[in-house]
């Protein structure tokens, strides 16, 4: 559960950690820094090749939908038709600004 849960919220393990008492280290309430956290995923993913790029992608959309449907992040409209990683950055990056201001 805490795994599907963490797809919408990154945060969400460390959040349950301080509310245990697991750490003392509380968690950054504000907003999902997403071209940041989705560069640690396809770093991650890059490590294992059977992960082809396309593989990647698909995966990075999956979890920005469930970011969508069941966490804060409101840019999926702008990324989910992106052809490659390349353009769905550009487009995340330029979802992320507009909504900042």
């Amino acid at each position: 559960m805490i795994g599907r849960g963490a797809l919408a919220n990154p945060r969400l393990p460390m959040q349950i950690a301080f509310e245990l008492g697991l750490t003392s280290i509380e968690p950054n309430v504000e907003t999902v820094d997403w071209p940041a956290e989705l560069m640690q995923l396809v770093e991650a993913m890059r490590r294992f090749p059977e992960n082809s790029a396309n593989r990647i992608l698909c995966r990075v959309k999956q979890w920005l939908s469930m970011a969508a449907k069941f966490g804060d992040f409101g840019g999926f409209d702008a990324v989910k038709r992106a052809s490659g990683l390349d353009e769905l950055f550009e487009r995340l990056e330029a979802s992320v600004r507009v909504s900042r201001v």
